[in-house]
């Protein structure tokens, strides 16, 4: 099984992100309307566009999406595809599907990848498959807006270990930089008892190559960003890497 599914199928990967919660994706997702076009794209009025979050997770950002669009998402896992399914979000859906496949035909106006969600897979074809998809999935003048991690401050700022106790239940978690990836793995003790391993996987994109997988697929350049209250984007101190890019 990828470490992907395993991990994010786990009862502990909800646990260990718990400060992630929906009031930092509210205010992110609303300065992000506050710089798209949200209602006229190509001279269109727009009433409520169609949006969607590729690899949604628990649909945590689909909350705040959800006020500005009617949203779909979608996410390689059925776990957490049940639990974004479960909160019964108005003019929402979602669904079981793999990035890496097709899903849609110039339906959307704005693709959503929040949460450094890409980068996992151990080809970069795949990767550039993936966003060849979005360019698809796109309608002509639509949006991408993708939310990676800004490779230079990762690796400058490397936690190489940690532990983190929820109650009974505690996390002893190691970082690598390993084949152009960000490795962390997961430990999970309840009262010492080991009851899992897992992992994480990213790939380090230079910010360059990030932008050119974009412009390669079609997708033009519109705004690169340093963090998630959208201040412009400095290698060497943002700690995100932001992109809006256009279907041009």
């Amino acid at each position: 099984m990828s470490w992907f599914k395993e991990w994010f199928q786990s009862p502990y990967y909800d646990l260990l992100y718990q400060h992630r919660d929906e009031d930092e994706a509210r205010l992110f997702i609303q300065h992000l309307f506050d710089i798209l076009p949200s209602v006229n794209i190509n001279g269109l009025q727009l009433n409520r566009p169609k949006i969607l979050d590729l690899a949604c997770g628990n649909g945590r950002h689909c909350i705040s999406l959800s006020k500005y669009g009617s949203v779909t998402g979608i996410d390689i896992n059925s776990a957490q595809v049940e639990k974004a399914i479960n909160r019964n979000l108005p003019d929402a859906s979602f669904l079981v599907k793999d990035m890496r496949e097709p899903y849609a035909e110039e339906e959307f106006d704005f693709v959503f990848n929040l949460f450094s969600s890409f980068g996992y897979f151990d080809r970069e074809e795949d990767d550039y498959k993936s966003l060849q998809n979005v360019y698809h999935a796109l309608k002509m003048g639509g949006y991408f807006i993708q939310d990676f991690l800004n490779r230079k401050h990762t690796i400058e700022h490397l936690k190489h270990s940690e532990s983190l106790d929820f109650g009974p239940i505690t996390f002893e978690i190691k970082r690598t930089i390993t084949d152009h990836f960000v490795l962390k793995e997961i430990d999970v003790f309840l009262e010492s008892q080991l009851q899992g391993h897992f992992m994480e996987k990213v790939r380090l994109y230079q910010p360059d190559e990030l932008l050119r997988l974009h412009q390669k697929c079609g997708l033009e350049i519109i705004h690169q960003l340093g963090n998630y209250h959208l201040e412009a984007f400095h290698p060497d101190t943002s700690l995100r890497f932001i992109l809006v890019s256009q279907k041009m």
